[in-house]
Order: structure tokens, then C-alpha cells, then sequence
């Protein structure tokens, strides 16, 4: 899988995000690598238990599509 382009694809795709909207909701965006994929993270710290770190968090709420 080519990390690189998808990275890219994803990071291009935040900054198309209307930013006052999530920021309104409390909502975080970030583009991280899971598994073998790439994913666009969208999270409010508060869905983790760990609030100094929640991305990296082991018990956290969010959804990724696997490259198939």
C-alpha cells in the first residue's frame, strides 16, 4: 500500500474541512496509520479515558475503512 499517497489524499481532505463546524462540536481531526491503512480520525477527546492522550488511548471510539 502506498502510504505516502494516501496521507496525502487524507491531509487534502482536512484542510477542505470547515473547521468552525467541528471546532463548534468539539470535534479533532487527525490522519493516522492503522494497521495497514491509512485513516482520517475524527474524535472528541472525552470518548477516551485517557485525556492527556487520546489518540493514543487504548480504550477510544473511532472508525477506519481497511484498504481491501
Amino acid at each position: 500500500m502506498d502510504y505516502n499517497f494516501y496521507r496525502k489524499n487524507f491531509e487534502e481532505a482536512i484542510e477542505d474541512v470547515f473547521f468552525i463546524q467541528f471546532d463548534q462540536l468539539c470535534f479533532k481531526l487527525s490522519v493516522e496509520e492503522v494497521l495497514d491503512s491509512v485513516a482520517l480520525k475524527i474524535y472528541k477527546p472525552e470518548w477516551t479515558n485517557d485525556f492527556e492522550s487520546p489518540l493514543n488511548s487504548k480504550s477510544k471510539i473511532f472508525f477506519f475503512d481497511l484498504d481491501k
